[in-house]
């Protein structure tokens, strides 16, 4: 029981320095350089992607095997209960597939260029983005 309490202590203190990180690292001026996406991204890819990321993550053994998903409003959206809704949906999809033990999602208060997105991290790297269309709240991932 200690050992599961120091293992998800470690995991909790490892994302507040990465999310802490991100932030002190000048971090807004990388997410403006990433292209702008035409469309969203569809249900499919999103399945996808995320089923990717779960077995990207699974085949890692080790203290970076986090996954770790940033949710960002999309410029022009005004209800901010869609991080919510879009944090929920990937939640049940990940739990749905009762893969993996320890994932961190957030809510990011800045806002992206474009499209609202969900950034995906492993391992403290960015490896995706899911582009979700102006106030898209449901799909099934």
């Amino acid at each position: 029981m200690n050992n599961e309490r120091m293992n998800f202590s470690n995991v909790c203190l490892a994302t507040i320095v990465f999310l802490m990180s991100l932030c002190l690292s000048g971090y807004s001026q990388v997410k403006n350089d990433t292209p702008k996406p035409v469309r969203p991204s569809s249900c499919e890819h999103i399945t996808i992607l995320l089923d990717d990321s779960i077995q990207r993550v699974q085949k890692l053994d080790d203290a970076h095997s986090t996954l770790i998903v940033i949710f960002r409003l999309g410029r022009r959206e005004k209800n901010i209960s869609l991080n919510s809704s879009r944090m929920a949906l990937i939640k049940y999809s990940i739990e749905r597939r009762r893969a993996l033990e320890r994932f961190v999602l957030a809510i990011s208060p800045d806002r992206s260029d474009g499209l609202g997105r969900a950034e995906i991290y492993i391992g403290g790297r960015q490896i995706y983005s899911l582009y979700f269309g102006a106030n898209m709240k449901q799909c099934e991932a």
